[in-house]
């Protein structure tokens, strides 16, 4: 099994809109706040990737995180 540390990253995304709407509606739309758990595969000065699952040698449901939008990494320790 591969082995990673697993983290939960608190951290936040920008939102985006289809079709037409009156302006209005979107003078309040902020980016959002977001939580990511997983294993952490990468850490690099401006992006880290978090898998959402391992195997004994793949990685399954990554994303790629900028470093500017995240808050908090927080490690999870098991019990």
């Amino acid at each position: 099994m591969l082995t990673y540390k697993r983290v939960t990253v608190y951290w936040v995304d920008s939102i985006t809109h289809m079709g037409w709407e009156p302006v209005e509606k979107y003078k309040e739309t902020k980016p959002e706040s977001c939580e990511t758990t997983g294993y952490l595969i990468m850490e690099k000065d401006n992006y880290i990737t978090v898998a959402l699952s391992i195997s004994d040698v793949d990685v399954n449901g990554t994303v790629v995180i900028p470093k500017q939008c995240v808050s908090v990494i927080e490690e999870l320790k098991l019990k």
